[in-house]
């Protein structure tokens, strides 16, 4: 999945999908809460963060956990 996201943010410039915005859209879907709690709504902002290092470094990441896609 992340691949298929990091294709998107590489057209951001046509599809206006930044980094950013797709943190917005997929950090809650994919770090969602047991409970919907206050503080679960206040870390929010550390779950899109997340996303985004995830993207940004897909790379990285990717080949640390599986070294046979280099």
């Amino acid at each position: 999945m992340i691949v298929s996201v990091c294709s998107v943010a590489a057209k951001s410039d046509k599809n206006l999908m930044t980094v950013s915005n797709l943190g917005v859209c997929f950090g809650p879907t994919l770090f969602r809460p047991e409970e919907e709690t206050v503080a679960a709504i206040m870390d929010i902002k550390f779950c899109n963060v997340v996303v985004e290092i995830l993207i940004e470094n897909y790379e990285k990441v990717c080949i640390a956990l599986n070294p046979f896609l280099i």
